[in-house]
């Protein structure tokens, strides 16, 4: 995962949680499944990031319907 962060230039932290501890305290139950916290850590998103798990079929962008509204101060 270092290696691939540092080859996209990803410019946020990440976890990697061999145990799944951290997924079973926040209540993860499949993959993928995102979390989304604003500025202040406090979750504000929780669920798929979109409607299908063939990005190419997605129609409805969840996790971006969701960032805009955090950013909008929804």
């Amino acid at each position: 995962m270092q290696k691939l962060a540092k080859d996209r230039g990803l410019p946020f932290p990440y976890l990697h949680d061999e145990t799944q501890e951290v997924a079973h305290a926040y209540g993860a139950e499949r993959t993928p499944e995102v979390f989304l916290f604003d500025s202040d850590r406090k979750l504000r998103y929780h669920g798929a990031p979109d409607d299908n798990h063939d990005v190419t079929q997605a129609s409805e962008p969840y996790l971006r319907n969701a960032l805009d509204a955090v950013l909008a101060g929804n």
